[in-house]
């Protein structure tokens, strides 16, 4: 959200503020530390292409939510009134982009999922499946924050 406002207050698209980025680490820089103030308010959901990556030290539980190339592309064609050639085309373009940033940026492998708590795959999962999903682990989380805190 951030990021496409950031385009929008320029005048680009998310596409060419990817392409800008490259040349200007300054614009991940910003959108991650606001992430990171936004996170350090608590009971917030932070979400965005790194943000379990950046943050992982101040975040009470790190859920990963993904789909197939083929689904992601079909569901940005029909928000974005794109042909599916053109989302997939457009997914590729920005997830490259974003790949050699974060290595550079935080040595980050964005294909690296091993340190999240949850990964949901929404291929054959709804949108409110995985709310629900998200939502049981985040109280289940919240049950053993308590209990650890009544221990103390």
């Amino acid at each position: 959200m951030l990021f496409r406002e950031i385009a929008r207050a320029r005048g680009v698209s998310v596409e060419e503020l990817d392409r800008i980025a490259e040349n200007d680490p300054e614009i991940d820089l910003k959108i991650d530390q606001l992430a990171k103030e936004i996170a350090r308010e608590g009971g917030v959901v932070v979400e965005g292409h790194i943000a379990g990556w950046i943050l992982r030290d101040i975040a009470d539980i790190l859920i990963y939510v993904t789909a197939p190339l083929d689904i992601r592309a079909k569901r940005i064609a029909e928000r974005d009134k794109l042909s599916y050639s053109q989302a997939l085309e457009a997914i590729r373009k920005r997830e490259e982009s974003m790949r050699r940033r974060f290595k550079k940026l935080y040595n980050i492998d964005l294909d690296s999922h091993s340190h999240f708590d949850i990964v949901i795959n929404t291929r054959r999962i709804s949108k409110d499946k995985m709310i629900r999903i998200a939502l049981a682990a985040i109280e289940d989380t919240d049950n053993v924050y308590n209990i650890k805190q009544d221990k103390q």
